[in-house]
């Protein structure tokens, strides 16, 4: 069993490239991070970074292996966990962000907005 239970979605099946854009896409700035704003989509050599500790985490079996925070001035705030199986679970929520934005994120990547997803 998942020790990932209620509230949470899997995102197993998702293209992490993907995950990640649409993510950046989706957030804005704020505080400060006006300050450093990239107009248009992620730039590939961020895009490229955040991919390699993505697939560094996987490869150490950490429970934490995708953390967005701020991204070019964005406040991304996501983060992807995974379990014991290697399935991988957001929170069913975005911080920092509207109901709307969420309900975005998860029809652009076709995911259910059901509280728990699990393998």
């Amino acid at each position: 069993m998942s020790r990932f239970a209620e509230g949470f979605i899997n995102v197993t099946n998702v293209d992490m490239r993907t995950f990640v854009t649409t993510v950046y896409d989706l957030s804005k700035p704020q505080g400060l991070g006006w300050m450093h704003a990239a107009a248009g989509a992620i730039g590939d050599d961020v895009l490229a970074e955040i991919m390699g500790d993505f697939e560094a985490a996987k490869r150490a079996e950490t429970l934490t292996v995708l953390r967005l925070d701020h991204v070019q001035g964005r406040s991304c705030k996501m983060t992807v966990w995974r379990d014991h199986d290697g399935q991988l679970y957001i929170v069913d929520g975005w911080y920092d962000h509207t109901p709307d934005q969420f309900a975005e994120l998860l029809n652009r990547l076709s995911l259910t907005p059901t509280a728990f997803q699990g393998a």
